[in-house]
């Protein structure tokens, strides 16, 4: 089942560029219409997770999701559970609003958090999506940083949010 396997891990990664890049509009590629999603405080239709996300992700200076290994289970032709790790890195500015999930304290930070995604995978219409989702976090470490964002970097070094990150089209033709 290597084509249905590498299927999965090319939604995984659309997935982690979706959220890092803020092109939250590739997510459609990732879930089926009727997917679930719970994932600490965030529960309910996927949807939700994406409005929930923006909230979470849009304060932020940057973030990087990395994964790690995949144990994939298929479960007949259509169906794969997944258990996906993860390391994400977010950069909290300064000024970041205080009520946040990554909250401003009034000097920058580095949120790294790691945990793992569970998900159930279906194969439908010929297309591996994410029926449903749980995410575990297994742990957080913050630490202080001089500039948690990419002011510190020559210009010509960053990467960038939406069309003017190289990838840009890299993710919207994965997604379609």
């Amino acid at each position: 089942m290597p084509g249905q396997e590498e299927a999965i891990r090319r939604v995984l990664a659309l997935y982690c560029h979706a959220l890092d890049r803020r092109a939250f509009h590739l997510l459609v590629a990732c879930f089926h219409t009727d997917a679930t999603y719970h994932f600490a405080a965030i529960k309910g239709d996927w949807r939700h997770f994406v409005e929930a996300a923006k909230a979470v992700l849009l304060p932020l200076s940057g973030t990087h999701h990395q994964l790690g290994q995949s144990l994939i289970a298929h479960d007949g032709p259509n169906c794969a559970h997944v258990e996906t790790w993860f390391t994400a890195v977010h950069l909290v500015p300064a000024d970041a609003p205080a009520d946040a999930p990554f909250p401003g304290t009034g000097q920058a930070y580095e949120a790294i958090v790691w945990g793992r995604y569970i998900d159930r995978f279906e194969q439908r219409d010929g297309c591996w999506r994410i029926a449903h989702r749980i995410g575990l976090h297994d742990g957080r470490h913050d630490r202080p940083s001089a500039d948690a964002g990419f002011a510190a970097l020559p210009a010509h070094w960053r990467g960038a949010h939406g069309a003017a990150d190289p990838a840009h089209l890299v993710g919207e033709r994965a997604a379609g």
